[in-house]
């Protein structure tokens, strides 16, 4: 029977990223967990070749490193591919190479099918997650895909009627809670979840932007505007990508934001370290009542939207161990 759609609950890691467990009993009888990310087409998994390689290492470092055999192997071609990653606060950038291979795979635990998996055999210069591998929701063809073949895992999903519709939707918290997970519906968007008022109806409208190209999950961002000032040169581009739970801004413009913060709060000085990760050393209740929000417009230049990103969405408190006392870190990075 077709699917319409599957839920799946999500965990938060220690680096703030998103992931859900998927069985792939060849790999863990445990389940395989996979990061979310819709830059990458791919249903992407590390391998051990490139973990003896040193060049793959996922976090704890287990032996659960996927060791296809060449009978799986459904694509001779070795494909290669640029794709950015998020690991502790910070976006990586990583070359990866490697080859195609079908595996089992259960969502939802009894909706099992044969998926297309790239297995990453080299990584340049190393590929280092909080995961066994990525779950690619990207919409573009996937590597030695074609537009009537693309390969993608969304499509593939739709191939063996586990979903119907090419979409997907996110409710995500900055806690675990395991009375009210995180969840990603692969098929549609959960309506159960929206924010209701005390009447029971949905307290906000829901709002329709249109993607740059009908491949990518990219919208436009003619500004970003933040203490009265407009943070961005120009009309940018913006990519929603669970993967990166932060806000991660152009090099000139986090810098931008950064001395503006630092002066509409200047009782304690911000630290960032070499990855432009930054903190202020007291805890946030202390600055979020003198922070004001920052003003994003997605769409196009006439006929965007403005969304309001209160403080309490990009400042949050941290306990720091090794010095005893609490931090407050900034959830946008450069």
């Amino acid at each position: 029977m077709l699917g319409s759609y599957v839920d799946e609950n999500l965990s938060l890691l220690l680096d703030y990223n998103q992931v859900l467990k998927v069985g792939i009993d060849s790999i863990s009888p445990d389940g395989v967990i996979l990061t979310l990310d819709t830059g990458l087409s791919e249903l992407a998994l590390l391998t051990k070749n490139c973990n003896q390689n040193g060049r793959c290492m996922h976090i704890p470092d287990t032996n659960d490193y996927w060791q296809p055999s060449e009978s799986q192997m459904i694509d001779y071609k070795t494909y290669t591919g640029l794709i950015d990653y998020f690991f502790f606060q910070h976006m990586s950038e990583v070359r990866i190479t490697g080859k195609h291979y079908g595996e089992q795979m259960c969502m939802e635990r009894d909706k099992c099918a044969q998926f297309s998996m790239f297995a990453v055999d080299s990584a340049d210069p190393f590929f280092m997650i909080m995961a066994d591998g990525v779950l690619g929701l990207g919409i573009d063809v996937a590597y030695g895909g074609t537009p009537g073949d693309s390969m993608n895992v969304l499509d593939q999903m739709i191939d063996h009627q586990i979903i119907q519709k090419r979409i997907f939707g996110l409710y995500t918290k900055v806690k675990n809670d395991t009375d009210d997970t995180s969840q990603v519906r692969f098929g549609g968007y959960n309506e159960d979840l929206f924010e209701k008022d005390e009447n029971g109806q949905v307290s906000h409208e829901l709002v329709w932007i249109p993607t740059l190209t009908t491949n990518s999950w990219m919208l436009q961002c003619p500004q970003i505007d933040f203490n009265k000032d407009h943070i961005t040169a120009g009309s940018t581009k913006a990519l929603i990508n669970p993967s990166f739970p932060f806000i991660s801004a152009p090099k000139n413009d986090f810098l931008k934001f950064r001395e503006d913060l630092k002066s509409v709060y200047s009782d304690k000085p911000l630290i960032c370290t070499d990855y432009e990760f930054c903190y202020f050393e007291t805890v946030c209740s202390d600055i979020i009542s003198k922070v004001k929000p920052l003003v994003i417009k997605l769409g196009g230049d006439k006929d965007g939207e403005y969304f309001s990103v209160p403080p309490e969405s990009f400042l949050f408190d941290e306990e720091d161990l090794k010095e005893s006392g609490n931090t407050c870190h900034l959830a946008i990075v450069g």
